[in-house]
């Protein structure tokens, strides 16, 4: 009840520095996104899965930013963002519908996930065309599809065992990846790494096919200096999360992308204190996260 007493005190605080994070975070959501209903739909996954536990924490914009940043090394696929994204017009939007769609997909009901998944399938039937080196490319290509799902797992992993509160261990690594797969199946995957040597295995078979391509150092350029710029306390987290994505990104890769990775002091990356402050702020502003609450009162409430 004390405690109780002190929450119109501690919005008062956090709501000039929640309101500007969360507008930011939720620029565009995917239509039909909802938590609340219906009572009982545990969706795709569940509250005793590794997926949830993985995906709670906001280590994930960690592991959101160094997919990015991986998945530009596919010429392919960074063709297909240069010639029909709007990200380095409305960065934040891109961003957020993102968001939308892996909480979608993770947390919501089985009839709200199946819906972000048909709107994304439906966009991704817009992206088709011709890469600059002469190649066709298209969205719905299973094995572009392998290598997006590919670099966001192995990131979301990474951003997990390094920045997460909820650290997974590795022997639940494996369950991760087998559980989380179905998502890129109902997308039009054929296959995907469904363990951490496989997703290891698969990284060693596909580079030589990848490149730091133009547009793919472009990209890289507006993701470290983007415009129009945000205002200055979300600016400050996303520079900050931003420089400890670099951190978890596969050596060979920083290396084709001529990324520099911050020095270490005792095997500890100089930016890492920076990094957590960060994080932990956003857990605090933020206030938990308020779609895993919401998702477990509606699987208890059958």
């Amino acid at each position: 009840m004390a405690f109780a007493l002190l929450d119109p005190v501690f919005d008062a605080i956090t709501k000039p520095l929640r309101n500007p994070l969360e507008s930011s975070l939720n620029t565009s959501r995917l239509p039909g996104e909802r938590y609340d209903a219906p009572l009982g739909d545990k969706g795709y996954f569940g509250p005793d899965s590794i997926t949830w536990k993985v995906h709670a924490d906001p280590a994930m914009f960690i592991g959101g930013f160094a997919a990015l940043i991986l998945q530009t090394l596919h010429p392919l696929a960074m063709a297909g963002v240069a010639e029909h994204s709007d990200f380095k017009i409305r960065p934040l939007v891109r961003l957020s519908r993102t968001g939308s769609f892996l909480a979608s997909t993770t947390y919501g009901p089985t009839e709200v996930a199946n819906k972000a998944i048909n709107i994304v399938t439906k966009m991704h039937k817009k992206v088709n065309g011709t890469a600059p080196d002469g190649r066709k490319y298209s969205a719905l290509d299973p094995d572009l599809l392998t290598w997006v799902h590919a670099c966001e797992v192995y990131c979301f992993v990474k951003a997990n065992r390094r920045y997460s509160l909820n650290r997974i261990s590795k022997n639940q690594i494996d369950q991760y990846l087998a559980e989380y797969s179905v998502i890129p199946i109902k997308l039009g995957a054929t296959w995907v790494p469904k363990s951490y040597m496989e997703l290891k295995s698969y990284f060693e078979e596909i580079k030589p096919e990848l490149k730091a391509t133009d547009e793919a150092l472009d990209t890289i350029d507006f993701l470290f200096n983007p415009k129009p710029k945000s205002p200055a306390a979300v600016n400050l987290g996303y520079k900050t999360l931003l420089f400890g994505s670099v951190r978890i990104i596969p050596d060979w890769a920083t290396s084709m992308l001529k990324m520099t990775k911050t020095p270490e002091i005792f095997g500890v990356g100089i930016e890492t204190g920076a990094v957590w402050s960060m994080l932990n702020f956003l857990r605090f502003i933020l206030q938990g996260n308020r779609i895993v609450e919401e998702s477990i009162k509606r699987i208890e409430s059958e």
